[in-house]
């Protein structure tokens, strides 16, 4: 009875709906229907709809709501008749083709819609709608190339449509077809130049196409204009300059990615990635650990990671990384998706080496009966033999010594001596090369081959160089043993060449080594850092041919004209040496960074070669000339006056290089005589500097108060304003002269060194300066030409080991 009561109260209430609805138009009845089906009060709302459509047949928009409405009641074969009924009515919506396929889709019959499809389309061969329609559900259902044919058929309906190329672009994009689909999405920003999805995926179709980088970083940026809050545009922009090795402005767009987005672990992956290409380890790990904080499987973290910790010297930790990289490793994202944003190891390439060193060939390995097959000429005359080639016999001869080997294309026996032997793989023609087993090549020639399968890398070992790595190898300086001790996990007994060529990168940092003889064994090393140690004299590192990145700040190098050799070096970072002479720089056209900070650099011709140059610092030395500059088109960062804000490099800039040349000039001509004694020109540029400058009390000293410009041209500045002043006018003068970096009661402070008739003494200006902002002053000349001695009672701290000694005072 009770339920009976319900059934009753439902039909009395539906009853008295319809009675509304009744009362209203067919729009007002079917915006009650979706207001209902908001509220989730289906029924009523279905009641509502049906009397909108009775009420005004000719109505889409109520048709669409119903057909929508079944769908949420999971009641499809109402959907498809309302939206079949409809698409009768309406033959040329297509959103009521669309949602019939929906119906399809939800129930998972892909056959049904593409045969429901082909009916409407043989009832008229001029249905472009139901072509759009069947083109989309096969493009739901990923089956592209069914999809691209429809499309193809389509565009004879709309050459011009935008919508329909975008989503033939897309397809193609699926299917790599890169080229066809960056013409697509090419004629969809034709149409319509604001589509920034339509610049988004021309971008992606650049990704995959040789040497277009740049194509890419345009199109993304595009689209990063168009829409400057979608994350996804502003990562692919990132990768983008990844691509371009423009790691600094990747790392930058990457940071712009989290502040969007700061739940993604992939920007942070992105961002660790950049920076361990820069060798900013300490930054990277903290990067990776970000990233993994928020996915602690992500296989890509700790990849990097491992990179970073192994950088800085954390092997244990690094190791732990790699094993959870490899465990992760299966995660990876298929790098040819759409949504690739961070960078990808390749995985399915194989990597060919040569006695440590990789080889580069026009076309790829490729594995062959299980046996890997490589491009002959490379392997026969890598391995020192030469080469003939019989097109009428179809063989190739290789010859090395009293060693000959005979091959015959598509023949599994091979001569060697005239023996014959039985081949796994015969050797094949591929895109127009000869390929050759690499095993049974490189054995028959005395080499050895390794095959790594997780890294798929073959590695070959020839006979001279391992009779080479049998060689014992000792080094000079026990603090460096020690680190090279270490890294090869081998404490104590003989060491050989072949012990040490594993390594690739090693961090020696702060451990007091004094000589670098010995580590020129390590010619496999890509990444070295020595920073804060006692090294002089870096000549052993000539031989390291690999040498990617270089870090030798803090040292007391001098001459840096033995590593002109390094041509694969891409950072250099040797700030805080004494270096004078940059001169030697010039071969070294692969550079992205160089930063030089306090030395004693003063001609910087030298950069002008260095087209790659992406960050430049040259901070504390005292510059002549930046004109230089001007030929740096790739310069992203420059540091002049501070080591984190960069400095901009414009006409403002050139021009006060210009004026300070003039006064330097103009300074030198009214107050030193050509043939004055050393001691008068000395003292004459103390003085001139004591009556002409103020020092800078500011709180927050402009950029030019750490410049000569300061107290040369401005009249004002700091204390390394003075310094490099000095040794500008000294220089001038024909006085040697060296800027002191150091401290004053423990406060960072700079001062000079000056040679006055063949003897050493300090010079600090800046303290004998001691005019108030009036411009009061006395002359002192309390810092002027004094020792050692005089200078340590005054408060002043400095590396002594580092600059030349003052043991005498002027007499």
């Amino acid at each position: 009875m009770r339920k009976i009561k319900i059934m009753l109260v439902m039909c009395i209430l539906l009853l008295a709906m319809r009675v509304v609805c009744c009362a209203m138009t067919a729009i007002e009845a079917t915006d009650m229907g979706i207001s209902l089906q908001k509220e989730n009060k289906l029924e009523q709302a279905e009641a509502c709809f049906l009397q909108a459509i009775e009420a005004n047949p000719d109505l889409a928009f109520a048709y669409l709501s119903l057909g929508n409405l079944y769908m949420e009641m999971e009641k499809y074969d109402e959907a498809l008749s309302i939206f079949g009924r409809a698409s009768i009515l309406f033959p040329n919506y297509l959103e009521f083709k669309l949602c019939m396929g929906k119906v399809y889709g939800v129930r998972n019959d892909l056959d049904g819609a593409i045969a429901m499809y082909d009916r409407l389309i043989k009832n008229d061969r001029a249905d472009a709608v139901s072509y759009y329609a069947k083109a989309l559900i096969l493009e739901d259902f990923k089956q592209y190339e069914q999809a691209i044919t429809v499309y193809d058929e389509l565009i004879l309906f709309y050459p011009l449509d935008a919508d329909v190329y975008f989503h033939l672009g897309l397809c193609q994009y699926e299917t790599g077809r890169y080229l066809l689909s960056v013409a697509s999405f090419q004629k969809v920003i034709e149409q319509n130049p604001d589509d920034a999805k339509a610049y988004y995926y021309l971008g992606l179709g650049y990704a995959h196409l040789l040497g277009k980088q740049q194509d890419m970083l345009e199109a993304m940026s595009k689209a990063v204009v168009l829409d400057p809050t979608n994350v996804q545009y502003i990562a692919q922009k990132a990768l983008a300059y990844y691509k371009l090795s423009e790691f600094d402005l990747a790392i930058e767009t990457y940071k712009q990615a989290i502040v969007l987005d700061p739940q993604n672990a992939q920007y942070y992956v992105g961002a660790g990635t950049c920076l361990v290409d820069l060798a900013m380890y300490e930054q990277a790990n903290d990067m990776f650990d970000s990233a993994l904080l928020l996915d602690s499987q992500n296989a890509l973290a700790y990849y990097g990671q491992s990179i970073a910790l192994e950088a800085l010297g954390h092997k244990e930790q690094a190791r732990f990384a790699l094993k959870m990289y490899a465990k992760y490793k299966n995660t990876l994202p298929v790098v040819n998706k759409v949504d690739m944003q961070t960078p990808q190891p390749k995985t399915d390439a194989i990597v060919l080496e040569l006695d440590d060193s990789r080889i580069n060939t026009d076309t790829e390995p490729f594995i062959l009966n299980d046996r890997t097959m490589v491009p002959m000429r490379v392997i026969f005359e890598g391995l020192g033999a030469t080469v003939q080639w019989d097109a009428i016999k179809q063989t190739v001869t290789a010859t090395k010594g009293d060693m000959q080997i005979v091959l015959t294309i598509s023949s599994n026996l091979a001569l060697v001596n005239q023996s014959s032997q039985t081949l796994e793989a015969a050797p094949t023609i591929r895109d127009g090369r000869t390929f050759v087993p690499v095993r049974f090549i490189s054995e028959a020639l005395g080499a050895k081959v390794n095959w790594a399968a997780d890294e798929r890398r073959v590695s070959i070992v020839s006979k001279e160089r391992q009779i080479a790595r049998e060689r014992e190898i000792s080094f000079k300086d026990k603090a460096l043993e020690a680190v090279i001790r270490a890294e090869i996990g081998q404490p104590d007994g003989a060491m050989t060449v072949g012990d040490v060529m594993s390594i690739r990168k090693l961090v020696a940092e702060n451990r007091q080594i004094v000589n670098l003889e010995g580590i020129q064994n390590l010619s496999n090393l890509q990444s070295l850092s020595l920073s804060y140690n006692q090294i002089s004299d870096i000549t052993p590192l000539s031989k390291l041919a690999h040498l990617q990145t270089l870090n030798i700040r803090r040292n007391y190098v001098t001459d840096i004209s033995s590593i002109n050799t390094l041509q694969s070096l891409e950072n250099l970072y040797f700030d805080y040496n004494c270096v004078n002479d940059i001169s030697s720089l010039e071969p070294l056209t692969h550079l992205q960074a160089l930063t030089f900070a306090e030395n004693q650099v003063m001609d910087i011709q030298a950069i002008s070669a260095l087209k790659d140059l992406q960050t430049l610092n040259v901070r504390g030395n005292a510059i002549m000339d930046i004109k230089p500059l001007a030929s740096l088109t790739k310069l992203k960062a420059f540091y002049l006056t501070d080591d984190t804000l960069p400095t901009a490099i414009n006409d403002a800039l050139y021009q006060q290089y210009e004026q300070l040349q003039v006064k330097i000039e103009d300074i030198i001509a009214k107050n030193i005589r050509k043939d004055a004694p050393q001691y008068l020109k000395a003292s004459n540029i103390h003085r001139y500097l004591t009556q002409n400058a103020v020092y800078d009390y500011s709180d927050n000293p402009p950029n030019f108060s750490h410049l000569p410009y300061g107290v040369l041209v401005k009249k004002t500045g700091v204390c390394d304003s003075y310094a490099l002043a000095v040794k500008m006018l000294m220089t001038k003068a024909g006085l040697d002269c060296i800027v002191v970096y150091a401290e004053s009661d423990g406060v960072k402070h700079a001062w000079n060194i000056v040679k006055v008739d063949g003897q050493t003494y300090h010079m600090d200006v800046t303290w004998d300066d001691t005019k108030d902002e009036e411009h009061n002053t006395v002359v002192y000349h309390t810092y002027f030409l004094v020792t050692d001695e005089e200078m340590a009672n005054s408060h002043h701290q400095w590396d002594r080991k580092k600059y030349p000694s003052c043991t005498k005072h002027y007499e």
